[in-house]
């Protein structure tokens, strides 16, 4: 089935067959329709004939008398390239099954030649043609059916004349060779109900190309991305984003909506073929803003980061030796005294430093740590009591640190058992090594070292 576009105007369909390194086959598909369409039907029985959608080659009786018809078809031809080899022109023309005159008939062979002087539609008649030159004309053989369609006409040289005499070609006359009674050709002509039928005008030749060399540049601000091609190839574009979108521009700009690593390609396309270039591109948070907040509970420090920009990591540096990777992190320092804490917020492509000094002050019971907290058995091999001493104290939190400093056992854990007097602390599992038990009291803060003696 043939296919076609329902558009009224000349049509030009340029696409590429096969291409090499050097040479790309370009085709040209010419076929107007009945507003751009030029071509007219003449016969010497009729004065004037009005717009028909055929084009007809008789020689017939009309109410008893001879008359002759002529037919005249015109494509507006395309601008060639400068160097082009192997050029070939095909002519397209379909049977009219709508026609007055019913069917093919007789010894209908036809020809084809070449207009040499100009007409209108309008204009033409059968006193009134334009003259027509016979050199090259191409001949169309006698219908074998009724209704047989003429696709594929090599009128290649007819059409090269017309390119080598472009001031006086103006297109093909359809006659017959022997215009003697009773012979015709029916074909439909562009002003035809059924696009499928208008005639048409195939051109191929060969042109030479270089293939496209795709790469680009890019400037980066921040999430927004300015993509420039390398290439100064007009072919087309086509642009991927490495996130599901794309563009057609030479040159595109784009928004991404999340921060990322991205694989961006550029694939560039002409009538010799096609490359594709892809690279790597980084897209960044916007600038990190904020800072933190903190605060101490005897030797324990607690920080809340305050950074307002998304997709963001932290590092806290404690500036005792120890870091973490936690949000809003709880440390405690072993030693009282004047540290340098920094917070490192980073994304994929910025990385900032917020810093600012912290005090630990010494914790200064008016009473000794013994007369507060007592422990036992201690050392321990698992289980241990924390309870108050003989001066009464509430306890209000308590926390058990081990050795490097890190937090193992805290209030709510169920290692930690709240009882009447104090606490039970099952130690048991944990590594051998010196514990230190941190209970916050009303009356102050207090520590006790514990013993843990791991069984085997």
């Amino acid at each position: 089935m043939r296919k076609y576009f329902h558009l009224h105007f000349a049509l030009l369909i340029l696409s590429v067959f096969t291409f090499s390194p050097s040479i790309a086959q370009v085709e040209v598909i010419l076929k107007p329709g009945p507003l751009e369409g030029k071509d007219a039907y003449v016969n010497s029985y009729y004065e004037r004939l009005d717009s028909t959608q055929s084009i007809i080659a008789a020689a017939w009786t009309y109410d008893g008398t001879e008359g002759i018809g002529r037919s005249f078809i015109q494509f507006n031809l395309p601008q060639l390239p400068d160097s082009i080899s192997d050029f070939q022109a095909f002519l397209n023309l379909y049977y009219d099954p709508t026609s007055h005159h019913v069917g093919h008939g007789g010894d209908n062979v036809c020809k084809l030649e070449r207009i040499i002087e100009h007409w209108t539609e309008k204009g033409v008649s059968w006193h009134v043609q334009p003259a027509v030159n016979s050199d090259n004309a191409v001949f169309l053989p006698a219908s074998i059916t009724s209704n047989q369609d003429y696709p594929n006409i090599d009128v290649t040289q007819l059409v090269l004349d017309m390119y080598a005499h472009p001031d006086s070609s103006f297109g093909f006359r359809l006659s017959l060779v022997d215009e003697t009674i009773y012979r015709s050709m029916i074909l439909a002509s562009s002003d035809h109900s059924n696009p499928d039928l208008w005639p048409s005008l195939v051109i191929r030749y060969n042109t030479p190309c270089d293939a496209p060399i795709a790469s680009f540049k890019y400037i980066n601000y921040n999430n927004a991305v300015h993509f420039i091609a390398d290439s100064v190839d007009n072919g087309e574009y086509w642009w991927s984003f490495g996130n599901g979108y794309f563009s057609d521009l030479k040159s595109p700009s784009f928004i991404y909506t999340q921060p990322g690593t991205y694989n961006v390609c550029l694939s560039i396309s002409n009538n010799c073929g096609t490359d594709t270039y892809c690279d790597t591109i980084v897209v960044c948070e916007e600038t990190i803003y904020g800072t933190f907040t903190s605060r101490t509970e005897g030797n324990f420090a607690y920080f809340v980061s305050n950074v307002l920009s998304d997709k963001v990591d932290l590092l806290w540096d404690f500036g005792d030796g120890f870091i973490t990777d936690i949000d809003n992190p709880a440390h405690y320092y072993g030693q009282p005294g004047k540290y340098l804490v920094c917070m490192i917020a980073k994304n994929y492509c910025n990385q900032v430093i917020f810093s600012d000094s912290l005090y630990i002050l010494p914790i200064q019971p008016q009473v000794k740590n013994s007369d507060v907290i007592q422990l036992y058995p201690n050392p321990t091999e698992g289980v241990i009591s924390i309870s108050h001493g003989g001066i009464p104290a509430e306890f209000k939190s308590i926390r058990v640190i081990n050795f490097d400093g890190t937090i193992v056992l805290n209030e709510g854990h169920y290692r930690l058992i709240k009882k009447e007097n104090g606490y039970f602390c099952d130690f048991t599992g944990l590594e051998s090594g010196i514990y230190t038990i941190h209970v916050v009291t009303d009356i102050g803060v207090f520590t006790q070292k514990a013993v843990i003696i791991a069984t085997k």
